[in-house]
């Protein structure tokens, strides 16, 4: 993964600096100096799992210190869902997550319902297809953040997003952002060849958003189904969201 150079803000970790009478805020458990993090939840089927209604693009309150918009599914919603709502109030949150269910590549070793925090969120399908394969929008010279086609996760919030997984099973690594997602053996060999383990539809347009914004940003899936050839792929909605409750519950 390339090194990614901080511009834009400063997303290094923030002290705990609160005001006479507020509420102490515990490191590490999503909140950060008394603001709220912020989720972005892709479907509606993730949504109703956290209790949410599916209205789209307005801030819903998950619990105290903890808000989730739904964005709808695809990076184009994903980016201008948080641009509209980082741009109308740029002071409320200091950390924004990307959460839900993902495929998991060829080659992962993942189990449905594993948890997997991102190091990296990769744009992995933005470029040109040429005859002698795939060229990437980074190698044409039109790195889309940074010269590259991924927006690293500042090691502070990984080391946070780790604390959330209980199990042996998960893991750390980086999550493909793919418009297209791998229904055919060909396909998920593409997407894993970009050192990727887990593949999903929104992560790196909202962390390209936060980076541009100097906000800081992370990625959390929870494994719902293999990818490769679709009539043989291996599926477990259900325990995906019961899973992703449960890492929710832990912020």
């Amino acid at each position: 993964m390339a090194e990614q150079e901080q511009t834009g803000g400063d997303v290094s970790e923030p002290h705990q600096e609160n005001e006479p009478g507020e509420q102490a805020v515990i490191p590490g458990r999503g909140v950060v100096e008394g603001c709220c993090t912020l989720l972005l939840i892709a479907s509606e089927v993730e949504a109703q799992a956290l209790g949410l209604n599916a209205e789209r693009w307005c801030v819903q309150q998950l619990k105290p210190g903890v808000d989730a918009v739904v964005t709808g599914v695809s990076k184009a919603n994903a980016a201008g869902a948080l641009g509209w709502l980082l741009g109308a109030d740029p002071k409320r949150w200091d950390l924004v997550l990307s959460m839900g269910v993902a495929g998991s590549l060829p080659g992962s070793g993942l189990e449905l319902g594993s948890v997997v925090v991102a190091r990296a969120c990769v744009f992995v399908d933005e470029g040109v297809e040429k005859p002698d394969g795939f060229e990437s929008c980074a190698a044409m010279g039109f790195g889309i953040w940074q010269g590259c086609n991924e927006v690293e996760v500042p090691v502070w919030v990984v080391d946070r997003l780790e604390q959330l997984g209980d199990q042996v099973r998960d893991r750390v690594g980086g999550i493909a952002t793919v418009s297209i997602c791998s229904g055919t053996a060909k396909r998920a060999a593409f997407v894993a060849g970009s050192g990727c383990i887990a593949e999903a539809m929104e992560g790196a347009a909202g962390g390209l958003v936060c980076a541009q914004l100097g906000k800081a940003f992370g990625e959390i899936r929870v494994i719902s189904n293999t990818t490769g050839d679709r009539a043989h792929q291996v599926w477990n909605l259900d325990k995906a969201l019961s899973r992703l409750r449960q890492v929710v519950q832990r912020l």
